[in-house]
C-alpha cells in the first residue's frame, strides 16, 4: 500500500474518525462529571451525618437549597461552637494542670525541709542523748539525762 493510498482511505474514513474522536471526548467528559458529581454527594452526605451529630437535626427535604442553606448555617455555627468549647476545655485543663504541678512542687519543696529539719533535730537530740548517757556515772541518771530521753521521744 502506497502512501497515496493510506491517505485515500483517511479521506474517505474522515467522517467516521472526527466521530469517534468526538464521541471519545465526549465519553471521557461525562466519566469526569459523574466523577465529580459522585465526589459531592458523598461531601454533602458526609456533611449531613457531621451536622446531624453536632446539631442534632437534619434538613427536613434534602434538597430544598434554601432551606439547606439555613439549616448549614446552624450547623456550622453548632460546629463552631464546639471548636471553641474544645479549644477552651484544652486551655483550661493545661492551666488546671500546670497549677497542681506548681503546687505539688511547692509541697514537695516544703515536704524536704521539713524533713532536712526534723532530721538535724534528730540528729541534735542523739548526740545530747549519746552525751548524757557518758555523764552517767555509778548507774544514776539524773535530770539532764531524762530530759535528753524525753526529746529523744519527741515528748518535749
Amino acid at each position: 500500500m502506497t502512501v497515496a493510498a493510506i491517505l485515500a482511505t483517511l479521506k474517505a474514513g474522515r467522517k467516521v474518525l472526527t466521530f469517534a474522536v468526538v464521541l471519545i471526548a465526549a465519553a471521557s467528559w461525562y466519566v469526569q462529571a459523574q466523577l465529580t458529581a459522585h465526589r459531592e454527594r458523598d461531601l454533602l452526605t458526609r456533611a449531613e451525618k457531621i451536622c446531624a451529630a453536632t446539631a442534632g437535626t437534619t434538613p427536613a427535604e434534602p434538597f430544598v437549597v434554601a432551606r439547606r442553606g439555613d439549616w448549614g448555617v446552624a450547623c456550622l455555627d453548632r460546629v463552631a461552637d464546639l471548636a471553641l468549647f474544645r479549644a477552651q476545655t484544652v486551655e483550661g485543663s493545661l492551666s488546671e494542670a500546670v497549677s497542681a504541678m506548681e503546687a505539688r512542687e511547692g509541697k514537695q519543696a516544703t515536704d524536704a525541709a521539713l524533713a532536712a529539719a526534723m532530721a538535724a533535730r534528730t540528729n541534735d537530740t542523739l548526740k545530747r542523748m549519746e552525751a548524757a548517757d557518758a555523764a552517767v556515772e555509778n548507774d544514776r541518771v539524773g535530770p539532764g539525762w531524762a530530759a535528753a530521753v524525753n526529746d529523744l521521744g519527741g515528748l518535749r
